[in-house]
């Protein structure tokens, strides 16, 4: 019998995928898959492809193949209507999972398309925010460190606030949420974050007269002997723009508050701000690592190893305008954090 070269090669297209679902389903793996078929029947298909046939058989009862239009194809009110709805019930839903269901999207809209419509609906993708796990005592003590420091003003200028943050060359995993309005995200919609390899540490600090005043990478892991190796470093690199009413910020990490660490600063007379746990959104030096981060990402390319990472850092945080303005706006605000604070009662405010 005679056929069209077109519909014998949709035949054999149906044939495999069909196969490639029927022999994961009882039990074969996407990798034995193509390995069978490469085998039996000399077809080359990638396991991604095998996999992608079995979920779609999963899902929507067939493997039919899309077929694809010329132009684009026009879809009904009602089409647009059910993706947005469906948005707006599930604001965690996500391009990807919208394109490939039956049920959000039955005629096969194109993700471009859906994201569209859901932006002409006036949607927008809003990133998760990092939440401050807090306990009841750390809302009190917070509220207590708060109260305590809610007529300082000038007083913030002689803090300098340190940190440690990791800096990665590959993208964080970030979800998006469609809303209509950032201010209604709420804390169960929060999430936490995967990282990729070949990130490097540092450890910072600022100050309201001088801005950017040090960065360091640090090696290994951060002990409480190689803490006081870094603080050693950064007292003598920046003795001369250090006040004598000078007070030092660290957050509460194991090796910040071991009973070394204490003591070093104890012989060295460094007064230190006793800080409340789980509190960045005090922090003048906070908001300067999304900038970093996002410098690094768009810089990505350039990078080959870890020294590239921390030498593209360290430039940016001393030579970036944008650093300095963020710090000097960082400690201006902290008068309204602290009030804003003593209004949630201890919880975790907007930085």
């Amino acid at each position: 019998m005679e056929v069209e070269l077109g519909e014998t090669k949709q035949q054999i297209s149906l044939e495999v995928r069909y196969c490639c679902a029927l022999l994961q389903h009882i039990g074969f793996s996407s990798n034995q898959t193509v390995d069978f078929l490469q085998d039996f029947d000399d077809t080359s298909i990638s396991s991604r492809s095998a996999k992608r046939y079995y979920n779609q058989w999963k899902e929507k009862g067939n493997i039919l193949p899309q077929h694809h239009h010329k132009g684009n194809p026009k879809y009904s009110d009602d089409d647009k209507e059910l993706i947005v709805q469906s948005f707006k019930q599930n604001p965690q839903l996500t391009l990807s999972q919208a394109t490939n269901s039956n049920q959000i999207n039955p005629n096969g809209m194109s993700e471009e398309l859906i994201r569209q419509t859901i932006k002409n609906s006036g949607l927008n993708a809003f990133s998760l925010p990092k939440v401050i796990p807090l306990k009841n005592d750390n809302e009190i003590k917070r509220l207590s460190f708060c109260k305590s420091h809610m007529r300082w003003k000038q007083q913030w200028h002689k803090i300098v606030f340190s940190d440690e943050c990791s800096l990665y060359a590959q993208l964080i995993g970030r979800k998006y949420l469609w809303l209509e309005q950032k201010t209604e995200i709420n804390k169960g919609m929060c999430h936490k974050r995967y990282v990729q390899p070949m990130k490097v540490m540092v450890f910072a600090a600022v100050s309201y007269q001088h801005g950017p005043l040090y960065i360091k990478k640090i090696e290994g892991k951060l002990t409480s002997e190689a803490y006081i190796e870094v603080l050693k470093d950064f007292f003598e690199k920046s003795e001369d723009r250090l006040t004598k009413s000078m007070i030092f910020q660290q957050d509460n990490a194991t090796c910040h508050v071991s009973q070394k660490s204490l003591k070093w600063f104890a012989d060295k007379q460094i007064e230190i701000i006793k800080w409340p746990a789980s509190s960045p959104d005090f922090s003048a030096i906070e908001n300067i690592w999304p900038l970093i981060k996002n410098h690094i990402w768009n810089n990505r390319m350039n990078l080959k190893s870890k020294d590239d990472i921390f030498e593209l850092a360290q430039k940016f945080f001393f030579e970036s305008e944008e650093i300095k303005i963020t710090i000097k706006n960082s400690y201006d605000s902290l008068p309204q954090r602290i009030k804003d604070c003593i209004e949630k009662n201890g919880g975790p405010i907007n930085i």
